[in-house]
């Protein structure tokens, strides 16, 4: 079966003192593989300048827009068509535990996979180490769906919350926190466990009651010895399918961010975005 979601990604920039020159990497087109592909693709900006795509550090496409003049605002649209085939979750093999570290230590994923097995300031947990530990018996996939859904029970979802430095201890201690909290803390634990992890941002099917799906969201890669990568999202207690379209990852937030730039001013700027996800029927 084959589902097709209008994609709207708009923001809108404005400056205390005028800009004079900078450039602006939009991190928010979704990624194609064998299970996506594009369609309708649409770019504007209030500047009417023609973008250019450029490839980030993990291989993603992002749309670059410069600014060659003056500004006090800017704004900027992207809108598309992504058709997905539907998804069943837990379509991959399973093994052991005994069977998972055997292949675990046979297709040397500790150095395959160093960076995604290396906490980031935004990713390390100092005070709860120990917050949650894998059984000697217990499989990666048993384990990752006890922290999918312990996060979701004990982490109250607060769209109200958005903090860049907050980190997973904070989460713990607090108790609430958004999608990209509750990812950063899943993180930390796969790291301290020894499982590959990566944080993943993308768009998610809007209006069958979701949490996150007002913004762009945030979930889990985690990777299970003999089935590859699997994603996992915490805030709703799921494995990822059909409904969620991804547009990049990497070691966390900082990589996915769905706006970067380099400006040429000074003072404080406000930025404001919004998205739209409406499955066509």
């Amino acid at each position: 079966m084959m589902y097709q979601f209008d994609i709207e990604y708009s923001t809108h920039n404005e400056y205390e003192n005028p800009v004079k020159e900078g450039l602006y990497d939009f991190n928010i087109i979704p990624f194609e593989d064998d299970n996506t592909r594009l369609k309708n693709e649409s770019f504007s900006n209030s500047l009417h300048k023609q973008g250019f795509r450029v490839e980030n550090n993990f291989g993603f496409t992002t749309y670059r827009v410069r600014i060659d003049k003056a500004i006090t605002f800017f704004d900027f649209n992207y809108k598309v068509t992504v058709v997905k085939h539907e998804v069943n979750p837990f379509d991959f093999p399973l093994f052991s535990a005994e069977n998972e570290m055997k292949i675990y230590e046979n297709e040397g994923i500790a150095s395959t996979f160093y960076f995604y097995l290396k906490s980031t300031e935004a990713t390390k947990l100092q005070e709860h180490k120990e917050y949650m530990l894998k059984e000697s018996g217990q499989s990666f996939f048993e384990f990752l769906q006890e922290v999918n859904a312990h996060l979701h029970k004990v982490i109250k979802f607060d769209p109200s919350e958005s903090s860049l430095e907050k980190k997973p201890d904070e989460t713990i201690a607090q108790g609430t926190g958004v999608c990209q909290d509750f990812v950063n803390l899943f993180i930390a634990i796969c790291r301290e466990n020894k499982i590959p992890s990566r944080y993943v941002s993308g768009y998610l099917h809007q209006g069958v009651g979701f949490q996150g799906d007002a913004q762009m969201h945030a979930w889990v890669e985690a990777y299970l010895p003999g089935a590859g990568w699997i994603g996992f999202d915490p805030t709703n207690n799921l494995l990822t399918d059909h409904h969620f379209i991804k547009v990049s990852h990497g070691y966390d937030y900082t990589d996915t961010a769905p706006i970067k730039g380099v400006l040429a001013t000074s003072g404080k700027n406000i930025t404001n975005y919004a998205v739209q996800v409406n499955m066509q029927q």
